[in-house]
């Protein structure tokens, strides 16, 4: 289980078998598998071959980028205000 990163698994080769919470579920080559942070999980190759995945790691927090720029008043975006706010989230937006 995770408390904090959501879990993204890619299946590049071979079988597998996912549990997310009492789910049981099958995935092969092409699949896209999401465990939620908060979750208990697990995973294991049911093929008779290596298996391959990519593993995908997402931070939550960001979230709270879009909570605080909607706190800003009214009107058309001002760049400004807005980069003083994303540069604590690692992002920035540019000019068009």
């Amino acid at each position: 289980m995770h408390h904090r990163e959501d879990e993204m698994y890619y299946v590049l080769e071979g079988e597998y078998e996912f549990r997310c919470d009492d789910r049981l579920f099958n995935a092969e080559r092409g699949a896209l598998v999401s465990l939620p942070k908060e979750i208990s999980h697990a995973f294991k190759n049911t093929g008779s071959a290596l298996g391959k995945t990519l593993l995908i790691l997402v931070l939550g927090g960001m979230e709270k980028l879009f909570e605080e720029i909607n706190m800003l008043t009214c009107g058309p975006p001002d760049l400004e205000n807005i980069n003083a706010i994303t540069k604590n989230y690692g992002v920035e937006f540019l000019q068009p």
